[in-house]
């Protein structure tokens, strides 16, 4: 054949080509497609912190509406009832969701330094898509280098305003940019679980999420992705925003949204994070995935020249449902229920509900009305995550066939055409008692972007069982352990913080601290047993020096589960780690003694019983352990010196004073540790002993979870509450190690199923507890300390500052303690240097490897604000979090301080501390660093070829000079 013929059918073959595959993505394009909604996860206000509770507190008409808490901003400085007051704030409440400010940055591998500059909105969106993943049955980590989209909604900055108020402009660092970007909140998404489909933030105001939800539907109809994330997200860090808000008149001075009543008066800001995975609904069949509801049609459109830039558009209304209505294929009559805008305001909600009675109420009836409500009367109007608010509560009404009440509405506002009663405002939870159910969702950005989204319910063949009673689908989700991540105002609001917000708090934590004590006692039925005359306290942990094979501190919950060996072992541990606490102390010469959070009494009994002298008292708030305690002591004949109170020892009087206060394992369950602080300096004599064990956070924020009441304060925080209060810590050791081999347990949950059937299920929950403190121990993010504090109130509150965090940053290791109880002098105390402004370090002590590691310890330290203990030389640099930007910090410090030459690939490519330490020893001793020349009073480095060149020039006499110098003797 011709050549010229053949390149002519080619040309031609791939022009048909072409043009076939044009007309298929057409077709695509006008095919609809419904869309399955197989997974989603939310976190709102009311502790609504995924989807069933959620629908269990708009079920029962719950108000999720409360004052500001400090942790955003003070009402006593912002709030004004007048109106007109300028730069105030005429409402104080607002829909919050509670601990915006803590993030799990390890589990996303992010640095604690780059998490800091992350907006709050972005790390929530992290778990909330993690735990929705987790919903849809999908390992998130299988997921990477797919083709997955993602959409997010987001419209705020409050973060960066309060990152340039707290730090100045000169404390903007290179993460700033892109920890406050809102096209981070996508990008994030993306880059952290591998997903490179189409991939974007959407800001269109109020009706930022339904839009997202919109746009991500027509890519996966035009097969641009094969699955897709959308989110919305919305948080009020700083007061700026609603003080705008508060100059237009837009929101409720009651902090109540009551939409679609003749009250109506205002809308009440909230926030939250909602997220839904999304596939279409032949993908989702196909791959067997759960399918919680369908998105059956969407439509988005403009208000053009209305009114007023932020005055609704009734018309465009109009036009957008009976868009939406096509898209979806179904009639207005199907449709039973709309999840309206309704953001109760004067002006919206007639505009809005008007539309409705144009389109849907005309084809309803009295007797067959279209119900309608608003989850802003519940949680407040959460701005770009709104409308995905909505869906996910009607999401959760199609699968549980409910309609869910609006709260706040008692008399119609007269403005609204309730077209002749063919559409009501649901009141009260009803049944929904149809087969196939219509509802749908609206939202109206003030800007004139709106969208309507139809959604249907989904019904199981007979052979498929429903999600809803699927494990995957409402299973508890990935605890994450997040650590507070926060820039603190140093300002009046903060300094007022702590005492208005504890005392809010007290009530609930002490119940929880009764239920979590009595929930433990019911968990420890050994604990009031003896061995050989001397009680074993399984209440507190031992420390073992190395993992005990095939032990389990689980088992020691149950009878004839812990060999005589085992149980001997954590007798020896705990008596030795008394020994070690006790070491120095003449109890001669001690009087009283009192006992914070007692137990059984196990400690007061034993010093009772060996030393006849002393006046014992125990406080504890469970009254359950009091009363075990003081039978122990009436069976033993201590009466006359021992005496336990069931009392609260953080708030409560204690009677007298005491030569000696303990404590083991109970202040980190106490929320108010400025009170407790304060009680023990008031009831401790001068030059008296406080002697406790426990667990701090070793990171630069507290770790607080609430569950098991356990409040991990930071040691920056000791040091400075405890120097307040007069008390300076003689001796810190650290014990973290030891305790978490006591709690190893490779057969964790194993072992629990041996223990529920004897225990109730609250007590297994906080049984689960130990097994997270052994993680956070081994891993270095909480710390487990033996102190030893004097009160000595000679000293000014400066000197036992500096004291308190001179020893909490120099620990001593366990091990040396031991030798020390034993007549041994070791210290292996590490010395921590303070951070300076310029990264560069001397390097003449640099002449081992063990050199370089320390340095890289301590760059480490500054670089990526790491704790020593957490820097592990076997494992990859990336692995901390390191990015690129930090690189640059790491490779630029390293060049400048050895004079080398620094690849990137150093920190790249799975590369480990340790590989990166004899990669620069090499480098470093083919310079022989150690060679130097004093010159002015500073120290020079000379690598031999530098040295060669000064040779050059010098003279003989020189020459001499500079070899006697490095050598120590003439040629």
């Amino acid at each position: 054949m011709d050549s010229n013929l053949q390149k002519q059918l080619v040309i031609d073959a791939a022009k048909e080509i072409k043009k076939l595959r044009s007309q298929l993505q057409r077709q695509r394009a006008d095919k609809h497609q419904d869309i399955a909604i197989c997974g989603m996860s939310c976190r709102f206000p009311g502790q609504a912190n995924n989807p069933n509770q959620f629908y269990q507190n708009v079920l029962e008409g719950k108000d999720g509406i409360t004052e500001v808490p400090l942790s955003r901003w003070d009402n006593k400085f912002y709030y004004d009832k007048d109106r007109q007051a300028k730069g105030k704030i005429y409402t104080k409440y607002g829909g919050f969701i509670d601990r915006m400010d803590c993030f799990d940055f390890e589990s996303f591998n992010i640095s604690r330094k780059e998490a800091k500059a992350m907006d709050p909105q972005q790390r929530i969106l992290l778990e909330s898509t993690y735990h929705a993943f987790e919903s849809a049955g999908i390992e998130p980590k299988s997921l990477t280098n797919s083709d997955v989209g993602v959409f997010t909604a987001i419209n705020t900055f409050d973060y960066a305003f309060r990152m340039t108020r707290v730090l100045g402009q000169e404390g903007i660092n290179a993460y700033y940019g892109i920890g406050n970007a809102m096209a981070s909140a996508s990008g994030r998404l993306a880059y952290t679980f591998g997903l490179k489909g189409p991939t974007l933030s959407v800001d269109t105001a109020c009706s930022s999420s339904l839009v997202a939800l919109h746009l991500a539907c027509q890519s996966l109809s035009r097969g641009e992705c094969s699955m897709v994330v959308v989110g919305g997200v919305n948080l009020m860090l700083s007061p700026e925003l609603t003080i705008n808000f508060c100059r237009a008149g837009m929101l409720a001075e009651d902090g109540r949204c009551k939409a679609f009543d003749i009250s109506a008066a205002g809308y009440i800001r909230g926030e939250g994070c909602g997220v839904v995975i999304l596939k279409t609904l032949e993908s989702a069949e196909k791959d067997d995935s759960p399918i919680l509801a369908v998105v059956k049609g969407s439509a988005i459109n403009q208000d053009g020249a209305s009114s007023g830039f932020t005055v609704p558009n009734g018309k465009a209304q109009v036009e957008l449902i009976e868009k939406a209505l096509k898209d979806a294929n179904i009639s207005a009559a199907d449709v039973d229920y709309v999840e309206a805008h309704g953001t109760g305001t004067e002006l919206g909600d007639p505009i809005e509900v008007n539309a409705l009675a144009r389109t849907y109420g005309k084809v309803h009836s009295k007797k067959n009305p279209l119900t309608i409500g608003s989850v802003k009367s519940n949680i407040g109007h959460l701005e770009a995550a709104a409308g995905l608010a909505g869906v996910i509560k009607m999401v959760q009404s199609l699968r549980y066939k409910k309609f869910l009440p609006s709260i706040h509405f008692s008399t119609p506002n007269p403005k609204i055409d309730w077209c002749n009663e063919s559409i009501r405002v649901a009141v009260k939870a009803e049944n929904w008692n149809k087969t196939k159910r219509y509802a749908a969702v609206s939202s109206f950005g003030f800007t004139g972007t709106n969208a309507h989204v139809v959604l249907g319910s989904y019904e199981y063949a007979d052979n498929k069982k429903d999600p809803k009673f699927d494990p995957w689908v409402d299973k508890p989700l990935y605890a994450f352990k997040r650590i507070r991540v926060w820039f603190d105002e140093n300002n009046q609001v903060e300094e007022t913080k702590e005492d208005q917000s504890i005392v809010a708090y007290n009530d609930s934590n002490l119940q929880a601290m009764e239920r979590y004590y009595q929930e433990l006692s019911d968990a420890v039925p050994l604990a009031n047993q003896t061995d050989g005359g001397e009680s074993i306290d399984y209440l507190r942990f031992a420390p073992f020096r190395e993992p005990l094979e095939g032990f389990s501190w689980l088992k020691a919950f149950q009878n004839g589960e812990v060999s005589d060996t085992e149980m001997m072992s954590i007798k020896q541990a705990q008596d030795e780690m008394k020994r070690v606490l006790y070491r120095g102390l003449c109890f001669d010469n001690i009087d009283t003694i009192a006992d914070i959070g007692c137990g059984y009494g196990s400690d007061l009994i034993e010093l009772a019983s060996n030393n006849p002298s002393l006046k014992l008292h125990g406080f504890n708030i469970s009254s359950e352990q009091v009363k075990v305690a003081q039978e122990r002591v009436k069976s033993k004949g201590l009466n006359n010196q021992v005496t336990f109170f069931n009392r609260n020892s953080a708030e409560e009087n204690w009677g007298q004073h005491y030569h000696l206060i303990l404590s083991y394992q109970v202040i980190h369950h106490i929320l108010n540790k400025v009170s407790i602080f304060r009680k023990i300096s008031d009831h401790l004599d001068e030059g008296g002993l406080f002697v406790c064990a426990e667990i701090l956070s070793n990171h630069s924020e507290a770790i607080h979870h609430d569950d098991s009441t356990a409040f991990f304060e930071t040691k920056d925080f000791w040091a400075k509450e405890l120097a307040a209060n007069n008390l300076e810590i003689r001796e810190a050791i650290e014990t973290g190690r030891e305790i978490s081999n006591y709690l190893y347990d490779p057969h964790f949950y194993e072992n629990l199923e041996k223990v529920k059937s004897s225990v109730s299920s609250e007590s297994v929950h906080h049984l689960e507890g130990p097994q997270l403190l052994g993680e956070l121990l081994r891993k270095n993010i909480a710390i487990y300390v033996l102190f030893r504090i004097q009160k000595t109130s000679f000293l000014s509150k400066e000197e036992i500052l500096k004291t308190n965090i001179d020893l909490l940053s120099h620990r001593t290791p366990y091990q040396d303690a031991v030798y020390q109880q034993n007549g041994k002098n070791v210290s292996s105390k590490v010395s921590l240097s303070p951070e300076p402004s310029v990264i560069t370090f001397s390097t003449a002590d640099i002449s081992t490897k063990e050199d370089v590691q320390e340095f890289l310890i301590e760059l480490m330290k500054i670089v990526a604000e790491m704790e020593p203990e957490e820097i592990r030389f076997d494992e990859p640099i990336s692995g901390f979090g390191i990015d690129s930007i930090m690189a640059l910090e790491m490779k630029q410090s390293l060049e400048q301080s050895f004079s080398i030459k620094v690849p990137m690939t150093s920190f790249l490519e799975d590369k480990t501390l340790a590989d990166l330490a004899d990669s620069l020893f090499k480098d470093i001793d083919g310079k022989d660093v150690s060679i130097t020349e004093k010159n002015n009073g500073k120290s020079e480095e000379l690598c031999p070829v530098e040295l060669a060149g000064k040779l050059d020039s010098m003279s003989d006499d020189e020459v001499e000079t500079l070899y006697e110098k490095l050598f120590g003797n003439k040629r």
